[in-house]
């Protein structure tokens, strides 16, 4: 169960770095949209 409880962190912390990113990379693109 403890690698399992370490797998589920790193799985969670993997996801919270994807949807930073996303959302970094959403976010100017929008600005644009709107300047437009």
């Amino acid at each position: 169960t403890g690698t399992g409880g370490s797998n589920l962190m790193v799985f969670l912390k993997s996801v919270r770095n994807t949807t930073q990113k996303a959302l970094i990379l959403e976010r100017p693109t929008t600005s644009r949209e709107t300047e437009m």
